[in-house]
């Protein structure tokens, strides 16, 4: 609301240090003025929006913990049938999983709300899509899915499940060509994927995670 357009998250941060040090020296102004109607009103105000931003803030700690024990329980899964592979072969993960309908649900506005019914007022008159509109842009958003093409390699997803005890090899290089091509080799060879599945593809091992997911076409 300060900036008046989007900020990228890092930035946004500062934000709530302005914010706190402008509404507390606001505060001591009317105080210090002996304006008491307006410090009232004024500390009433500030009081409830701190409380819905508490309010919201645990929300969002809530979601992001059963997203976490969700994929958890899905790397437990994985990683226990790779352990009847050929773990020397590299792994490579495919495809995206959901976070599931209650958390993509609590993920976006809710119309029911004043505030919900607001951003959906907003939403149409600057041509959004209201219906892919979520209210976090980092947090609450699948490990799994960002490490498939994090840094262009898929490390991190080697790590993620190293973490849970299963040690396993990925590849170091990963573009969105090379994902495609494994894809589309393993529905050549299947016919049809399903969610979890794992495939031994000779060289390599291909996990699948799901269909939940736009396929890019390689940008390099």
């Amino acid at each position: 609301m300060i900036q008046g357009n989007l900020m990228p998250y890092r930035t946004a941060q500062t934000i709530q240090y302005f914010t706190c040090i402008s509404l507390t020296m606001t505060g001591f102004a009317l105080t210090f003025l002996k304006k008491k109607e307006l410090a009232i009103i004024f500390f009433v105000v500030t009081g409830y929006i701190s409380y819905r931003q508490a309010a919201f803030l645990n929300k969002t700690l809530a979601l992001n913990n059963q997203r976490s024990d969700n994929e958890a329980a899905l790397v437990y899964d994985i990683g226990t049938r790779l352990k009847t592979y050929d773990t020397k072969k590299p792994v490579i993960f495919t495809g995206a999983i959901s976070l599931g309908d209650f958390v993509e649900r609590q993920s976006k506005p809710n119309q029911k709300t004043i505030f919900g019914y607001l951003y959906r007022k907003i939403a149409i008159h600057m041509n959004w899509d209201y219906n892919m509109t979520k209210i976090y842009s980092t947090d609450v958003n699948s490990l799994l899915n960002w490490n498939i093409m994090a840094f262009k390699s898929q490390r991190l997803m080697g790590e993620y499940f190293s973490y849970y005890g299963f040690d396993i090899q990925t590849l170091d290089q990963m573009t969105w060509r090379t994902h495609n091509d494994y894809l589309k080799q393993a529905v050549d060879t299947t016919g049809e994927l399903h969610p979890l599945e794992i495939l031994d593809l000779g060289d390599i091992l291909l996990v699948y995670l799901g269909p939940d997911i736009i396929v890019k076409e390689d940008i390099e």
